[in-house]
């Protein structure tokens, strides 16, 4: 399922989630490039308990902070069956903060990589046989660069307080 580029909110997610939770074949689910923020962390959580045999979920270019990526991350490692293939979890280019220092937190106390081995940890298989793979997790925005006008390129969301990143 494919509703990438389509300036979803976490709003909007609601009505996807409830389509793909009557398809329990499920295996790519591609959401990058929206506006999905981490009110959308919790439905997609439950996604991941309700169809664990997922294999992708495509999330990068939205708005996760730490705290929609701890929801989901927790939520899918923890529903994730061993003997399957690693879920190829994409979040990178979203709004969190320090990234080396959440994942760090993240694997510390979950079986997750961020797939350092590029030949050995493919969509398919992790050469440390973790649960969750976090492909490119490290490259994150810099969302919040003080005050307005410091970050040059930067327009606020219409509706959106310009000084709030």
């Amino acid at each position: 399922v494919d509703f990438s580029q389509n300036e979803l909110s976490s709003g909007g997610l609601t009505h996807v989630l409830e389509v793909c939770r009557h398809c329990p074949k499920l295996r790519i689910l591609k959401l990058y490039k929206n506006q999905i923020d981490d009110g959308g962390a919790e439905g997609l959580a439950e996604l991941c308990k309700l169809i664990p045999g997922i294999e992708e979920i495509h999330l990068s270019h939205n708005h996760f902070t730490e705290r929609g990526v701890e929801v989901l991350v927790t939520a899918a490692e923890a529903s994730r069956p061993a003997h399957l293939s690693p879920l190829w979890l994409r979040l990178e280019h979203n709004d969190v903060n320090n990234p080396e220092t959440v994942f760090n937190d993240l694997q510390s106390r979950l079986s997750v990589c961020m797939r350092v081995n590029e030949v050995r940890c493919t969509v398919r298989v992790c050469c440390m046989k973790r649960k969750v793979h976090l492909p490119f997790f490290n490259l994150q925005r810099e969302t919040r660069r003080g005050p307005p006008g410091a970050n040059p390129g930067f327009r606020p969301l219409p509706g959106a307080n310009p000084g709030f990143r």
